[in-house]
Formats: C-alpha cells, structure tokens, sequence
C-alpha cells in the first residue's frame, strides 16, 4: 500500500491544486486506480491571492487484500491553508461511510532534519480502512492561498499522469476582467463567459486511459495533458514580480562584505575573486535539494545562510550573489528546469521550473553552487540549452541558457586488461572528461568515496562483468579543468570462453556513457521509440580498449572496421592486432545543437544508433581448432 499512497499523493495535489509539482515523485504506480471524476473551482483575488474547491472521487484498485487505502494530501504551510471538507468511502448501495476521527492525521516529519527546516510541505494522511473493489473514496478539499509565490498574479499549470485512468476531469477558474489571462492547453477544451466583473473559464480534459506502454524520455509536463494558465501578460513581467522575491535576501550586509573581503584578499581580478566566492559557497554551504515549488516561498536573508550552513537552490544563489555583490561583480537571477523538462509553460507560470541559479554578464559566466563538484563556469547536462528566465539585470526576461561545445564536451575511456591461460581477468580502466562531462564524472566519483571496493564491483556488475575492484581519483571539487578517475579490477573466472569461441571485449570500470550513446539519446531506446523525443548534446565520446589474449589462443576473425558521417553526427571504430594484444579505438562526436532531438532530426540518429549499437556489441572469435602450444614440461 506504500506506493500506492504516494502515487495518489501526487495524483491529488494535480487534481486539487496544490502548489507541488504533479508527476515528480518517481513512484510505481498500480495501473487499476482511476479518477473518475475530478471537481476542481479557483476564484482568484485581484491581489494574486486565490481559494480552490476540489471535490476527487478515486476508484481504489481492484486487488486490495487489506481493504485498507491511504491518500496523503500536501499542502504549503507557508503560502496556504489547506481544509479537509469530507473524506468518506461510498457504497454501490448508495449508503456513504465517513473516514474514522483518527483517521485524518498529520504524521510528524522524519529524515533529515535541514530538509525539513527549509522544506514548508506539510501532509495530511486519510486512511480508509474498509474499502471495497466496488467503492469509490470521494475527498472534498477548500485550499485559501494567502501568499503567492510570485506576487502580484495568479498561475497554475497542472498535468493529468497518464499511468492512471482520468475519467471526467473539469477546472472552473474565475478571474477578475481587470486581471489578464494568458492560457495553453495541451488535451484540454476551453469555453469561458462573462458574469458581472469575472470572466469564468472552463476547462475539461476528454477521458484519458492507462496507454498499454508509456515511452517517453522527457518529463510528463513536455508530453502529458494539461494546462497552463497566468495573470501575468509577459516572461518579463513574471521575472520583474519573482525578482522582488530573491533580491531583498541578496544585499550585502557586513557579515557578507566581511567575508568577501576575507575570500578575495590579494586577488584583483574580478574573474579570479568570482572564482573565489564561489568554490567557498559551493565547498561550505549544504545544498538541500528541495524543488521551488515544495521549499519555503522566500529564502532567508544572506547572513542568516552564513550562519546557518546550508541552503535550498534559491538560497545558493542568493548567498553568492551577495558576496559577488560585495565585491562590485553584478549577476542576473537564472530560474530553470534543471530536471527532464526542456519547456516553459505557455503562459508565464513557475512550474516546471524548479533550480535557481547565477548569471555574471561581465564574465558570461554561469555559476551553480549546488552541483557540488562543478568547476567554475561550468554546469550540468540538464542546465545547458534549456529555456529560462534571467531576473534582476537590464533586460529581465525569456532567454535560452547557452550550450556547449562539442569541443568542449569530452570523455574518454581506456581499458588495458590482460586475458590468461587460467581463464582470469585483470585490468585497469582511466576516465578522464571535461565540460558536463567532467561534473557527471566529479559527481561519480563524489558518490563512490575513496577506498569503497563496492563501489567497482557495483560498476562491474552494470556492466554486465561480475567482479572486484577499486577506484582512485583526485578531489572529485578540484579546480582543473579534466578530472581523471582510475580504477583496477578482475573478472570472476572467465575460462569458459576459453572454449566458446566468441565474446565481447570487457570495458572494465567504465562509468560513464560508450560512444554513441546518451550525446543524441539513450541507445537503448530502438526503433519502439522512433516518435520519442530525447535530450541531446554537442560532445566527444572516445574509447579504447587493449586486451592482450591468452597465449594459447588467436583471433579467428576481427569485426570490420565501422566509419559513419552525417551532418551532425561522426563515429568511427578501428580493431587492430599486434602479436597477443588486440585494440580496438571507437570515437563519437556530436554536432547537434540541442537540447531536444526529435520528428526528422530524431529518426536519421535512430539509423545511426542502431549501427553504432551493433557495433559496440561486435563478438571476438577465437580459434577453437588451435592446439595449446608445449610447455617447457610438455612433450
């Protein structure tokens, strides 16, 4: 019952408007649960500040031995009041059964506790304890929202999850004339009328079923049905009113001048202390990774992260941007979707957007604290090319956040490995990558630890090759532009293969991506996702893999050498043999512009990555037929 009521918590606050963002929890969800009607009526207030009704009748699932079903329900304890009108199971015989006193609870907060010191989320659990496959559960809600998150104007933007059944999903929405209102709809229809001083808006989603199989790479807020809908007239007026938000927290107050005076001392660059101030924020405030739209609406003031040592997104950037303030560097406010969204509503709203970060224009240098590892000026996979709004410059606004170049985007993995007589498997394996890269390969190596054995073998064991090993690196936050990570390692015993005749090099500790995939999308996604669309990148991708053989055997035949060129796209494989040692050199380069590939684009890469995978999977063959050579004991 535990995935199930924390599906459904997600499920409700997209039906019944709270703040959270709907389909973030990544949670197995039973497919037989189905909403078969949803109610949900927001009056907005010419201040911004709204109150919606919901009414949700849920059909619980049909398999419940225990005929016990939970529905937490969150709330914002910051920005609303949240009331539970009724929560009561009704019989097919048209009698109607109250959920019991204590059944209506608000379980204390568990984990860590500076999650929940920045955290304003609050959850009430309703526990249904008798329901039958035939009953349906109806929960009645009033949320008051007494402060926006950004003032001044009112927004929602819900999806409907499409791994459940939405049967008869209606949303009333009256806002004042005097208020604008912009809207998009995705699945959604749409009639509105005028009574008295509002205009009324009525949205209803046609009844949306469980697809047999949902593939998709990029968020349910890119593909699913939903709507967005906002007060605010333009991406610059929403980036003028969220501003006022974040900048009040920003100044620099004494303690703050103290210590960028104190970081900076002796540098007189501006690039060199931006440096500074921000390796000592990312290396000494605690990121707590809480989304926007489930942390405290406003940040605390920059002193008082000082002082406290750890922050969410926003209160990263608030804190350096006090400091660079400090020392006379200006930077712009960046909010963007640093997940597996690579869209903005269609009407100016906060969500999907969920990570704060920093822009200094006299640098053109963008800086995340909370990536933890990242060296300066550089970012993650998800934060290049995205849409994003810049707050608190000359021109607040809409713009694209800038993407890398291919050149500047670079892995590479080598594999030296040795196959004996007796079957067993050593080798060493050396990453080394910069750009994105560099921060997945700093963060990996963050999350293995030094001298953690398991960590190889877990390696090992996704890659198909059970085994030992450990890993050696650096200081996963150093200021270098490459970051290396070294690994030794040995196979369990692979001596039948002395007698099989074929297999597929081992690529030892391999941790990040092999050429070919992830830069244009996952390999792994065929020709069932032809229609897919998928995050892309500019980058380099190089392996290399040398393997001396036994002794007692050759090769029998090499895989052909593989040359692909496109508009966009290189890949190359060499296999070559020198006495015992085999090499085989593949290298991958990416021209897309990205972020997103998809429609023609999407089906010339599905070619070529079905190429490159038979490539990548290419067999060894050695010769069965080959008598072990004598011995100096052997006659």
């Amino acid at each position: 019952m535990k995935s199930r009521g924390l599906a459904l918590a997600v499920l409700v606050a997209a039906a019944a408007g709270w703040g959270g963002i709907p389909g973030h929890a990544a949670v197995a969800i039973d497919t037989e649960i189905k909403f078969e009607r949803v109610d949900s009526k927001w009056i907005v207030q010419t201040n911004g500040t709204w109150a919606v009704e919901a009414e949700i009748t849920i059909r619980p699932p049909a398999e419940n031995p225990s005929r016990i079903v939970t529905v937490p329900i969150g709330w914002s304890n910051t920005t609303e009041r949240l009331t539970i009108v009724h929560a009561r199971v009704e019989r097919p015989n048209g009698k109607t059964v109250d959920a019991p006193p204590l059944g209506i609870r608000e379980p204390p907060p568990t984990g860590d506790r500076y999650f929940h010191e920045i955290s304003d989320q609050r959850r009430y659990t309703i526990t249904f304890p008798d329901v039958g496959p035939d009953d349906v559960l109806s929960i009645r809600t009033k949320r008051e929202v007494f402060h926006p998150r950004v003032p001044g104007g009112f927004m929602t933007a819900p999806t409907l999850d499409r791994t459940v059944g939405w049967e008869d999903t209606n949303y009333t929405i009256s806002v004042p004339l005097s208020m604008g209102f912009k809207m998009d709809l995705r699945g959604f229809e749409h009639q509105a009328e005028t009574i008295i001083d509002r205009r009324v808006h009525y949205l209803r989603a046609p009844k949306t079923s469980n697809p047999a199989r949902d593939i998709g790479v990029l968020s349910q807020f890119d593909r699913y049905p939903g709507f967005s809908v906002s007060t605010f007239n333009t991406w610059s007026d929403f980036a003028r009113a969220y501003e006022t938000v974040l900048l009040p927290h920003a100044a620099a107050t004494p303690p703050v001048k103290a210590l960028a005076e104190k970081l900076t001392a002796g540098e007189t660059g501006k690039r060199e202390q931006a440096q500074k101030l921000y390796e000592w924020v990312r290396d000494n405030i605690r990121f707590i990774p809480i989304p926007l739209e489930e942390s405290r609406a406003d940040p605390r003031d920059a002193a008082d992260i000082l002082t406290n040592g750890f922050g969410d997104t926003k209160e990263h950037a608030v804190l350096l941007h006090a400091l660079l303030g400090a020392r006379g560097i200006p930077a712009e406010f960046v909010l963007l979707n640093a997940a597996d969204s690579a869209t903005l509503a269609g009407a100016p709203n906060l969500r999907p957007m969920n990570h704060v970060l920093l822009f200094v224009p006299s640098l053109d240098l963008y800086l995340d604290t909370t990536l933890g590892v990242a060296p300066f000026g550089v970012l993650s996979f998800s934060e290049y090319g995205k849409p994003a709004i810049f707050m608190g410059g000359a021109a607040s606004g809409r713009r694209d956040m800038p993407m890398l170049a291919s050149g500047a985007n670079i892995s590479e993995s080598r594999t030296i490995a040795t196959f004996g007589d007796d079957g067993e498997v050593t080798g060493i394996t050396t990453t080394t990558a910069r750009g994105a890269f560099g921060v997945w390969l700093r963060s990996s190596a963050r999350a293995f630890g030094q001298a953690n054995p398991a960590a190889a073998a877990q390696t090992l064991r996704e890659n198909g090759t059970p085994g030992s090993g450990a890993y050696s690196f650096g200081p996963p936050n150093s200021a270098s532009a490459e970051y290396t990570v070294s690994g030794t390692f040995h196979l369990q015993n692979q001596s039948p293969l002395l007698t099989r005749g074929f297999f597929v090099p081992w690529t030892g500790l391999r941790i990040l991506p092999r050429p070919g995939d992830f830069l244009v999308g996952p390999l792994t996604l065929g020709q069932e996702g032809r229609n897919v669309a998928t995050f892309c990148y500019p980058g380099i991708q190089s392996e290399e893999i040398a393997l001396t053989l036994p002794a007692s055997r050759t090769p029998s035949s090499l895989p052909p050498d593989v040359k692909i060129e496109s508009e966009l796209i290189r890949y190359s494989s060499q296999w070559r043999m020198d006495g015992r040692k085999l090499t085989i050199a593949r290298m991958f380069q990416s021209l897309v512009p990205g972020p997103v590939c998809e429609g023609t684009r999407r089906w010339e890469n599905l070619e070529i990555m079905a190429k490159i995978r038979a490539d990548l999977s290419n067999p060894i063959g050695l010769r069965l037929d080959q008598a072990i050579a004598p011995g100096p004991d052997r006659k």
